[in-house]
């Protein structure tokens, strides 16, 4: 039997998922949303989310499938599998819930699948498409800055597929930038390399090593201050207060003995 994109991209994000090696996974359910929304022509209006895409580690994009995903039975198996508790919101209530919590700190780091239902797509007003999809980019930043850390997984797809005009594979295949999602950040060459990008004001600095030292030097100085060297003249300079005090204690002592010595001698 083969395996529809639908089903595939079910098996994919089921693989990444089974680590269980994130804090929250956030579903954003867009009936109606197609390829030709994150196109160039809109990157413009998913101001949060690109900036989000690009500080992601992995990123995968499926741009074309006739079949939408299940996502509730892929709530379902992040719950069973991670032991994770499900936040169902409408996009209203998405973005009055998180809205009022910017004073409230961030939520816990209980695992979760935050799973929001937003309005279909208009197919008729392009304008009312654009301020959708900016609205939904806006619910998404509001989210993912209530995350406690960088670890989640972020799934924008819709549980209805949108129209969308055929075109030969050949024209897509040549021109990725016009029929690919987010073609310059999913297929950027530095992905190809490792890279902490959530460490973006990261320089390296080489360290700075000291001098290794033996751990009894700080003694062995104090103690060489401490020695008396007599026939040193800076030692004699330093102590010359002291010198004259013990000096002229010496000639007081000398004379008083002498004294006594002239008073006893003339008493006999």
């Amino acid at each position: 039997m083969k395996l529809g994109l639908s089903e595939k991209a079910t098996n994919m994000i089921k693989r990444a998922i089974t680590a269980c090696s994130l804090d929250a996974y956030v579903i954003a359910n867009v009936p109606g949303l197609t390829y030709e929304d994150m196109t160039p022509g809109h990157y413009d209006d998913w101001m949060a989310v690109r900036r989000y895409l690009y500080l992601l580690l992995t990123l995968v994009s499926v741009s074309r499938m006739v079949e939408a995903v299940d996502l509730k039975y892929l709530s379902n198996y992040i719950v069973m599998t991670c032991d994770a508790e499900l936040a169902s919101y409408d996009e209203i209530d998405a973005n009055s819930f998180f809205d009022n919590r910017q004073q409230g700190g961030h939520l816990d780091t209980r695992k979760r699948v935050i799973s929001v239902d937003f309005s279909p797509m208009d197919d008729e007003d392009l304008n009312r498409r654009r301020e959708q999809i900016r609205y939904i980019d806006l619910v998404i930043r509001k989210i993912i800055r209530q995350l406690p850390l960088p670890h989640y997984m972020l799934i924008i797809t819709g549980d209805t597929t949108g129209f969308t005009h055929p075109h030969p594979d050949i024209m897509m295949q040549e021109n990725p930038e016009q029929f690919e999602i987010f073609n310059d950040l999913v297929n950027d060459p530095e992905r190809d390399t490792e890279k902490e990008r959530n460490q973006y004001q990261y320089r390296p600095v080489a360290p700075q090593w000291n001098d290794l030292k033996p751990s009894d030097s700080r003694v062995q100085r104090n103690r060489l201050k401490d020695e008396i060297h007599i026939f040193e003249f800076k030692a004699w300079e330093e102590r010359a207060g002291l010198l004259f005090l013990v000096l002229l204690a010496a000639l007081a002592m000398g004379a008083l003995k002498s004294f006594n010595w002239y008073r006893k001698y003339k008493g006999e």
